[in-house]
């Protein structure tokens, strides 16, 4: 990946702007402060690499030390996906461990029904909005912002911020707006596009659709 990086940075001709580091984040001692720190598909792995605590330990404890790295005023970007996204309450597989109807879980029973079925420890997790603001929230954010990202963070097409009072991804559904999800894995076209659609309308109707996005950015100081 830091190849790849690497790579990028050069074909953009930027490579001598940038420092390149390969570590664990949580072990590095950052003698300066930033303005920006991106954690993009990055939360849910960080209690994969550590076993001697929880990795929602872990994930808060890699939040409080980018609230600690930026400066005053400064902002984390997350991209990362919705735990209950609509997508993988229709049977969808989860982007991380490959299967369905687990991952989607609250934690406990995510654990335990992974376990069940691969007798391995559950490490990597995701979130739904109410919890990713809660653990901001614990790590010393105090302004947080929502965005929905169709169809997913990795490769957005359409962003909405998310309100008190709603989100305008539920008048670009009801307007007929619409982008074919794909299945985390592999990239393919899910096969109940169709489903998604109808059941994506309802939620819309009720202003509701925005907590069941695939993913999300979050924007945190």
């Amino acid at each position: 990946r830091l190849e790849f990086i690497q790579a990028a940075a050069q074909q953009e001709k930027v490579e001598k702007n940038l420092y390149f580091m390969g570590a664990d984040y949580l072990e590095v001692d950052f003698k300066t402060r930033f303005d920006l720190i991106l954690s993009i598909g990055v939360l849910e792995w960080v209690g994969a690499f550590r076993t001697k605590r929880e990795p929602e330990e872990i994930q808060l404890a890699f939040l409080t030390k980018t609230k600690e790295d930026l400066r005053k005023g400064g902002r984390l970007i997350i991209g990362i996906e919705n735990r209950i996204g609509l997508k993988y309450l229709m049977g969808a597989r989860d982007d991380h461990i490959g299967i369905s109807g687990i991952a989607l879980m609250r934690k406990e029973l995510a654990k335990k029904k992974y376990k069940q079925a691969t007798r391995r420890e559950l490490r990597c997790l995701t979130h739904t909005i109410s919890e990713y603001q809660n653990m901001l929230t614990h790590a010393g954010y105090q302004q947080i912002q929502f965005f929905s990202a169709l169809p997913d963070y990795k490769l957005p097409q359409r962003i909405f911020q998310i309100h008190e009072n709603g989100c305008a991804i539920n008048n670009f559904l009801l307007e007929g707006g619409w982008l074919n999800e794909h299945d985390g894995i592999d990239g393919n076209p899910l096969p109940n596009q169709e489903d998604l659609r109808s059941l994506y309308l309802s939620l819309a109707e009720m202003n509701l659709a925005h907590y069941f996005a695939p993913s999300f950015f979050i924007e945190a100081s």
